[in-house]
């Protein structure tokens, strides 16, 4: 699942959750799967300092 406006997308570990590692902001994030109805989310990412 790509950040829009990016080129940032997630990836799945080995227990099937996503990681996503990007720089602090607010993002809209498009979740998509066969099957199943599309959903577009605005995020925010925290800096860790």
């Amino acid at each position: 699942m790509p950040l829009q406006g990016t080129t940032i997308v997630t990836t799945k570990d080995e227990g099937g959750y996503y990681i996503l590692k990007a720089p602090a902001g607010s993002y809209p994030l498009n979740c998509k799967s066969t099957g199943y109805k599309t959903a577009e989310k605005t995020i925010t990412i925290n800096s860790n300092t």
